[in-house]
Parts: structure tokens; C-alpha cells; sequence
């Protein structure tokens, strides 16, 4: 009879344990852990390859760059959205969005048109964050 008595002790003990440990380690009620995973930093770099000439000052441009996080390994499958501007403006305008390989890298065909008379658009790239990785912003590269 003791030894039952002891036995329900020490497990009552065990689950009192475990569950002042969840708490105190951010569970909630739920039973989810909260708080404990803070979003890594990343870094989000830009550059460009003119594939082609497109018209009378036209380019067909490789926009190119790599998503890696603060220990410069590679973050994979994000959303990588690029956008320009005119020097002269703040509208920015979308050239799309590519996802990231393997490696962090990614890669988008864009048509500059001619249409900028002179003007060289400025590029950049935008990854948003989510909830294992921080948001980061490419430099502007000005394309030719």
C-alpha cells in the first residue's frame, strides 16, 4: 500500500514539474510554446545582367540576387518581390516576384521599355519576413 502511495507521489510530482516547466518556457494555456524563436535577421542583395538590347534604349534584364540570414546561410522558398522607381519619383512599381532556390538565390526577366527617355530606373528588392525570418530591403542598383 505504501509503495502505490509512493509511486502516485512521485508521478503527481513529475506532472506538477513539466507543467511549471512549459510554463515557464512561454506555453500557454493552449499548450503552444510562444515566444521562444525570435525572427532571424536576413540580408537581401541585388544586381542585374542586360540580357538583350530591347529598341531604341529597351533592356531585357536579368534581376538577380541572394536572401541569406545573419549567418550568410541560405533562406529558401521566401517571396522575393522587385520593384523600380524613376529616379525623379517615389512611385514604385512592380516588376514582380520570384522565390528564392535552394541556395537563397533568385532570379526575374524584366523588360525595361525605352520609354524612361534617358532616366535609369532605380531597382530593389523586398523580402517581407515571416515568422522564422526578419524583413529586409535590397540597396537600389540603378539599371542602365
Amino acid at each position: 500500500m505504501k509503495r502505490n502511495t509512493l509511486l502516485i507521489a512521485i508521478a503527481a510530482i513529475t506532472v506538477v514539474g513539466i507543467a511549471a516547466g512549459l510554463l515557464l518556457s512561454g506555453a500557454g494555456p493552449s499548450g503552444a510554446l510562444q515566444g521562444m524563436i525570435a525572427p532571424i535577421p536576413t540580408t537581401l542583395t541585388l544586381g542585374y545582367t542586360v540580357l538583350m538590347e530591347n529598341g531604341v534604349g529597351g533592356y531585357m534584364l536579368d534581376l538577380h540576387g541572394r536572401l541569406v540570414d545573419s549567418t550568410g546561410g541560405p533562406v529558401a522558398n521566401r517571396p522575393v518581390k522587385l520593384r523600380w522607381r524613376l529616379p525623379d519619383e517615389t512611385t514604385l512599381h512592380d516588376c514582380g516576384t520570384a522565390t528564392t532556390g535552394a541556395d537563397g538565390s533568385y532570379s526575374l526577366q524584366f523588360e525595361q521599355y525605352s520609354w524612361y527617355y534617358g532616366r535609369h530606373p532605380i531597382y530593389h528588392a523586398e523580402f517581407a519576413g515571416d515568422s522564422l525570418f526578419l524583413a529586409s530591403r535590397s540597396a537600389d542598383v540603378q539599371g542602365p
